[in-house]
């Protein structure tokens, strides 16, 4: 059974960006069971910002264990969001060594299209993950198709996406 956790950088809970990112895991694992922890990092406000938060240090060891990363986010000024910013800085370089990872983001045009691949893949590989796909980029004005974008993003992953999910 696949450990797969999704961390999700939105600022508010339930958006569509979690959405996106939980069908995007479902159909990644789609051939093989799987266990899903979702974390919104909404719900750990300013004990982001805290050395000494025991319940951010204990998500942090939980991540590590997850053989699949999903790791979602909107487009906020052209990048992922400080909220998950602050939490990717709680990771020491190559602590994600073994985990295999698939950046996600969502946006409001297609202009931001490259954003995950710009910004948030090299931050996940310099803490030592595996990314063996392209990211997943979806404009809001496509969410109503989005299980054809995804359906299309796998397809095109191809091989990589093999190693994905090994």
């Amino acid at each position: 059974m696949t450990r797969v956790h999704i961390i999700i950088g939105h600022t508010k809970r339930g958006s569509h960006t979690r959405t996106v990112a939980e069908e995007l895991a479902d159909a990644v694992c789609d051939d093989g069971p799987h266990q899903r922890c979702v974390t919104e990092l909404a719900d750990y406000g300013s004990e982001l910002f805290s050395a000494e938060s025991e319940a951010v240090a204990g998500l942090v060891t939980k991540v590590r264990s997850a053989e699949l990363l999903v790791v979602a986010s909107p487009t906020y000024k052209g990048a992922y969001t400080g909220i998950l910013k602050s939490f990717l800085d709680w990771f020491p370089a190559d602590s994600l060594i073994g985990v295999r990872a698939v950046p996600v983001m969502t946006g409001g045009d297609l202009r931001h299209a490259l954003a995950p691949e710009v910004h948030l893949r090299p931050l996940l590989v310099e803490l030592g993950a595996t990314v063996p796909t392209r990211a997943f980029y979806l404009p809001m004005s496509e969410y109503e198709t989005r299980a054809q974008q995804l359906a299309s993003w796998i397809q095109d992953s191809g091989a990589n996406m093999d190693v994905l999910v090994r």
